[in-house]
């Protein structure tokens, strides 16, 4: 009796979920190993090398923690750009933000990408910064409103700049403890810029408010932005932008 062949051998659509499914629990595991939680003790350097092994199995996941421990770097464990940036390109093309917002952050610094004009890497990082702003990355959302502030990688268009740092203070809310320091750089931004009437209406009201916002999340220059902001009245601060 003939036995069809899909009948004694999974099919690839089978085999891709299982595959993922032992990928995906090794990307755990090591998780669980690099932060010590769930009982497992805490070990970065064994947990790296069960990222390592889910990301070259094409674990998006992983790889965008591989992207993240290359670029920032961790205990017994060095920042190597060139590492997140091979990392960071796989995994924000599967859609991972933080890979987006990192390899966009490394087009515009230059660090760890290959060689190309100025222009391209820049236009580089706006296309990656971009992507990430629009699905709600909020440090993609501010490092944006800087490149329109600059007119680094695109035309200087202080409105755009505005509308970029009020989507990050907007996106914002209090379960996001470490973007404080985003939103408060977003915050002295805009503050600047509305006193200068840059990008949108003077309004030295509207400042302050947005300089107390900024000092009240930690931002170091925002104090001093305020101090004199009430000093001056018919002249432009010089107003620590970052």
């Amino acid at each position: 009796m003939h036995v069809p062949i899909c009948i004694i051998l999974p099919s690839c659509a089978i085999l891709r979920l299982l595959a993922n499914a032992d990928t995906a629990g090794l990307y755990y595991e090591a998780e669980d190993m690099w932060f010590g939680r769930r009982g497992a003790p805490e070990d970065k350097v064994r947990a790296l090398g069960l990222f390592l092994q889910a990301g070259e199995a094409g674990d998006a996941d992983a790889e965008e923690m591989l992207a993240r421990i290359h670029m920032y770097g961790a205990e017994d464990i060095d920042k190597d750009p060139y590492e997140a940036f091979n990392w960071a390109a796989k995994a924000a093309r599967k859609d991972k933000l933080q890979a987006m917002e990192i390899l966009a952050r490394l087009y515009l610094t230059g660090e760890g990408v290959p060689d190309m004009t100025e222009k391209d890497r820049l236009g580089l990082s706006v296309h990656w910064y971009t992507k990430a702003a629009e699905q709600g990355n909020l440090p993609a959302m501010n490092d944006l409103g800087d490149l329109y502030r600059m007119g680094k990688g695109v035309a200087k268009d202080p409105k755009m700049a505005v509308q970029w740092y009020t989507r990050a203070t907007k996106a914002f809310n209090d379960d996001m403890l470490m973007m404080r320091p985003v939103i408060a750089k977003s915050y002295n931004s805009l503050g600047a810029l509305t006193y200068q009437g840059s990008g949108t209406k003077q309004n030295i009201t509207l400042a302050k408010e947005w300089f107390s916002k900024a000092v009240v999340f930690g931002h170091a220059g925002a104090k001093t932005n305020l101090e004199q902001l009430s000093k001056q009245s018919n002249r432009k601060p010089k107003s620590k932008e970052l």
